[in-house]
């Protein structure tokens, strides 16, 4: 069975990438990079251990309820999680857009993961580069990284300089999230 590390979803977000999104922050991670902005998602420990059913029921619902257009991955590090490819391509089979987040370069991702993204935001982060100009990446060394066309008319949402885009959603957890530019 097919089980995921997950720190944190976000069922509903417009502050993860273009339109309204899903966004699965995984725990875990081995880049460690000073200055990260998710410190407390680095620790390789298990967080909310969650089957691949499960967390493809969250998703679809909500496409249903939320009118989700995709979904983002972030973390804490999304690549060591062993099952991602799989769970990739069942979001593709929702029509479902996706956005990855690593800290490692497109060349060191395997094809068959990179083939099912749309946008993949690698590199780690650097915090003696800070980005102020585009929206999401943190530092001039990541690269937003276009693999399909699906979101090609959308680059405006990355490079349009935004003062601060930050959301607050109240569920069964308070979620603040954003960026400030």
């Amino acid at each position: 069975m097919i089980k995921f590390n997950v720190a944190l979803i976000n069922t509903c977000t417009e502050v993860e990438g273009p339109f309204k999104r899903l966004c699965i922050w995984f725990q875990g991670c081995n880049r460690n990079c000073r200055g990260c902005c998710n410190k407390t998602l680095q620790p390789l420990k298990p967080a909310n251990i969650i089957s691949l059913g499960d967390l493809l029921e969250i998703i679809r619902k909500s496409k249903i309820e939320n009118k989700i257009e995709g979904i983002t991955l972030s973390g804490g590090e999304p690549l060591l999680q062993t099952g991602l490819v799989k769970l990739l391509e069942e979001v593709k089979n929702l029509e479902l857009g996706i956005i990855l987040f690593t800290g490692y370069q497109l060349n060191e991702i395997e094809d068959n993961l990179k083939s099912q993204c749309d946008i993949i935001i690698d590199g780690y982060f650097d915090e003696q580069k800070i980005d102020n100009d585009r929206a999401l990446v943190g530092s001039l060394n990541q690269n937003i990284n276009y693999i399909s066309d699906r979101y090609t008319n959308e680059k405006d949402w990355f490079y349009k300089k935004k003062n601060l885009i930050e959301e607050i959603n109240v569920g069964n957890d308070i979620i603040f999230n954003g960026d400030k530019l």
